[in-house]
This record gives structure tokens, sequence and C-alpha cells, in this order.
């Protein structure tokens, strides 16, 4: 008779579930020995003899019961490793025609996916989690997506220690970055001291007015401040009034807020001769900006809603804007987007996965194509991101810190 390897005999072992077992015996010990009462005297040599054929029968059915409880389970065990062997499989077909079709490239690794979840509520769940990520691997592989710690650049809560950072702005040399209430002036790797930005107020966003060269900042009140020659200034319109909002941008004299409660974005034009803008003017022609969260300019208005979705609108219109390569891992949520009339890409930023997707501008912004994604480790929640052109630099905020990497 051939011998059973020692590693197989105690892998197959310790496989066994024992305490199943182990409740068996027990119940066939109980029967047997109720039988024995029943029917055997222990003072009889005879019944001694019974005892013991009744001892052997227990035996052998517990042996017969484990012996087709493990031939079983083994047979399981092998028909789900030959299931993950699959997906294996499938994984390295995707990873080789990802470089050519990346669509076939997507549906081989759903069908892998979907192969290893069967498998993920099994004894064979470490494997199955095992496949799982390296799924999740290849799709970032051919995604282009990079894995970032990025450098701490400065730490705010030196300066004000229940900092709430918001953002950065750059007006011409100088660079600023504001919380809800604050304003600091950044000096090399120094920090100015908090000037506060208006009294009773909470700032909600902010940007650069280029054509005052000037700062402007939105209020959760509806309010517009700016910050021009180190003073702080509420601005005004004909009417007297700012439609209330969520995000500011400005273009030429312009200044546009998005208020998707309104689903409308509203424009105030500035007249230089009055020193205050416009009444407002509704830009959205047609389109929908319930939902929408931010919004950028280039010429072109690009805005991203809470699932993720980026639309583009020019004159007021909601315009068409095909998709010429997308990625594996879709955008599923946003908070901010950025651009302006001097880059041909398009950041968005996923807050609450930490990473950001990158899009070139194809035929003048009536296109784009998906180039790569960014993913944040090691840091709070990413609140906010400013593109350095000049140094090819990317500037992320979370609560409390500015860091900074390469693009």
């Amino acid at each position: 008779m051939d011998k059973i390897p020692f590693d197989r005999l105690s892998s197959g072992l310790r496989k066994i579930d024992w305490d199943k077992w182990r409740t068996h015996a027990k119940d066939a010990f109980n029967k047997a020995n109720n039988l024995r009462a029943k029917f055997v005297n222990p003072e009889s040599s005879k019944d001694k003899i019974l005892l013991g054929f009744i001892g052997i029968i227990v035996i052998l059915a517990l042996f017969v019961g484990i012996t087709k409880y493990s031939r079983s389970r083994n047979e399981t065990l092998t028909i789900l490793d030959a299931k993950l062997n699959q997906a294996r499989d499938e994984i390295s077909e995707a990873l080789t025609k990802g470089q050519y079709d990346k669509t076939a490239a997507g549906t081989i690794l759903a069908h892998a996916e979907q192969t290893a979840k069967e498998v993920l509520n099994t004894d064979m769940r470490a494997k199955a989690t095992e496949v799982l990520a390296r799924i999740q691997e290849v799709r970032d592989t051919l995604d282009n997506t990079k894995r970032v710690v990025p450098e701490v650049f400065l730490d705010l809560s030196k300066i004000k220690s229940n900092i709430n950072t918001l953002g950065m702005l750059q007006l011409k040399d100088r660079t600023y970055v504001f919380d809800d209430t604050s304003l600091f002036e950044l000096i090399l790797d120094k920090v100015s001291q908090p000037m506060s930005i208006a009294e009773g107020e909470t700032v909600i966003s902010g940007a650069v007015f280029g054509d005052r060269e000037s700062l402007i900042f939105l209020t959760k009140s509806g309010k517009v401040i700016e910050f021009k020659d180190g003073n702080f200034r509420y601005m005004s319109t004909l009417d007297g009034t700012f439609h209330k909002g969520i995000s500011i941008k400005t273009w030429s004299n312009r200044i546009y807020i998005l208020n998707s409660d309104e689903d409308q974005i509203w424009r105030y034009s500035y007249m230089n001769t009055k020193e205050m803008f416009s009444n407002a003017e509704a830009y959205k022609q047609d389109g929908d900006m319930k939902d929408a969260v931010d919004f950028t300019l280039d010429g072109n208005i690009y805005v991203v809603y809470k699932n993720g979705n980026l639309k583009r609108f020019y004159a007021g219109r909601a315009q068409e804007t095909s998709m010429l390569k997308i990625p594996f891992r879709v955008l599923t949520s946003a908070s901010k987007v950025y651009t302006d009339g001097d880059m041909m890409q398009i950041f968005v930023l996923d807050e609450t996965e930490n990473r950001f997707y990158v899009y070139q501008k194809e035929q003048k912004g009536a296109a784009l194509s998906y180039v790569r994604q960014y993913q944040f480790d090691g840091i709070g929640e990413v609140r906010s991101l400013y593109f350095d052109k000049t140094a090819n630099q990317i500037y992320i905020t979370d609560q409390k810190k500015i860091y900074k990497f390469t693009l």
C-alpha cells in the first residue's frame, strides 16, 4: 500500500471540521451507551464482547462519515480552485489585450472579477481576495494610475491650529492659501500670520480676479469680498445683492457664481466707472446644473457633478463632448475641477477617494481623452489642487497641510 505523505495527511486533517465531527461522535457514543444500558449487562463476558462490537461499529460509522465529508469538501475545493485559476488566466489575457483593445480587456477583467467574487465567501476567501487585488492592480496599470505619497510643503496648523484649508490662489508672483475665515500669504517656505477676511462671514470659495489684480471670495451668506492691495472690501451690484452659491470663478472682467439649488450659473460684469458689478445674468440657457459641485472656465465652462459626470457648456448651452478614451475605473463622484485657457488638460478631483483624473482637451475642448489618474496615499481628505505650469508641479491641500509633487 502506498503511504500517504505526512504533509498531505496533516493538511487534510486541518481542513476537517472537527467541531462538527466531535458532536457526531458524542451523539453516537450516547446512542451506543443507551443501547448498552438497555440490552447489555456489563458483568457478562458475552455482553462485554457485544459492547466492544458496538464500539467498533460506532468507530467505523464515524470513519466512513469523515471520509465522505472530506472527499466532498476536497471536490468542492478543487472546483473553487479551478475557478480562481480561470480568473488568473483571464487576468493575464486582459493585461496583454489591454495594450491594444481596452474595451475587450475590460470585459475580460469584469468576468474574472465576477468569478473571483463567487469564491469570496468560501473557505478559499484569502486566495479569492488576492485575485481581486490583482485585478485592481491590472486595471491601475492599464489606466496609467500613479500612486503618490506627496511631499509636505507646509504645515499650516503651526500657524493656525484649527485651520480648515479650502484652497490655494496664485496672483502674479504671490501665492495665497485661504480657509473659511482667513487668508495667508506664502513667502518661500514661510506662512504669514492669518488675515481675517470678514468678521462674522464664512468663506466657501475663492478665485483670482486677474482683470483687477485681486482675489475674490464668496461667503456662505452670499457676500462677495475682494482682497486688493492688502485690504478687504465688500463688493456690490447695481441691485445691491449677489446670488448665493457654492463656487465662484472669474473670466476677464466677469465673475460667475454656481448655484446648483437654483439650477443656474449667475454672471456679473464689473463696471469700472461705477466700481461695482452689474445685475445678475443667467448664464445657463439649457442643460442641468442640479447636483453640480464645481465648474471651471477656459472659454468653455466645464461643470462636474456629484456622480462624477463632466459636462461642457458654451455660450450658456450644453455641448456634446465626446470622451475619446475612458478609464476602467470611471469617475463616480467629483468635488473639484480645474483648468484654464492656457492648459491642455482638465483635472477632476474626487475627494472621497483622494484621487484626481487627468483628461486631455481634444478639438479645442469639444472632445476629451482620458490620460491618467493619481491616487494620494498617507494624507487627509484632499480639498483643492493648484497646478504650477512653470514648474510642472501640483500643489494639493488637505484640511491642515499643503503637499506638492511633480506631475
